[in-house]
């Protein structure tokens, strides 16, 4: 499952700690939001892997969304910490 993936664990534990180290709340409260979102995204991923495995539904248009979502989810969150990271943001 994705959720038990190191290489999604890796990249969601670095993004929460870039994120802890923001000092702007706003800025902080507005990725941590993000990173609940993508949490939730791959959840849903591996939630609709797991009927797909049991043969319980047939996922693909719903599946290809949340995979959809979750890349821009992923984009969003590295763009806004690179933009606090070169702004100074991160202590």
């Amino acid at each position: 499952m994705l959720t038990n993936n190191q290489r999604f664990q890796k990249e969601y534990d670095d993004f929460a700690k870039k994120i802890s180290m923001i000092t702007d709340e706003k800025v902080k409260n507005a990725l941590n939001l993000l990173l609940k979102k993508l949490l939730e995204e791959v959840r849903q991923i591996d939630q609709k892997h797991e009927e797909a495995i049991r043969g319980t539904r047939l996922a693909t248009d719903s599946l290809s969304a949340h995979r959809s979502s979750l890349s821009n989810l992923r984009q969003q969150i590295a763009k806004k910490i690179a933009s606090c990271e070169q702004a100074g943001l991160i202590r």
